[in-house]
């Protein structure tokens, strides 16, 4: 578990470099750091939640991750705003990088 938190936070702190080629490397962090967490978690379920209750723990972790996605999805702008500075560009964050 310890191992996902952690792709997924360097993956993040990647992405704060605000270099385009970066993104790259900083999706496949981020999201193999979450697909992680997911079997981490799976195999957790399995392995300690009652055979009869599997179905209703996958359902809530699921549900659990769901809204998480949506809370992220609002934080656009504010991520935006702290990756960029407070700049606006048409491709990239980075100021020394724009024409």
């Amino acid at each position: 578990l310890a191992a996902g938190i952690a792709m997924s936070v360097f993956g993040m702190l990647l992405t704060r470099i605000g270099v385009g080629v970066a993104a790259w490397a900083s999706a496949f962090f981020a999201f193999s750091g979450q697909g992680f967490n997911y079997a981490v978690s799976a195999k957790y379920i399995d392995r300690f939640v009652p055979r009869e209750h599997n179905l209703a723990a996958y359902s809530f972790w699921m549900f659990a991750g769901g809204a998480g996605a949506i809370a992220g999805s609002t934080m656009v702008d504010v991520l935006r705003g702290w990756i960029c500075h407070g700049q606006s560009y048409p491709h990239l964050c980075m100021a020394g990088h724009h024409r």
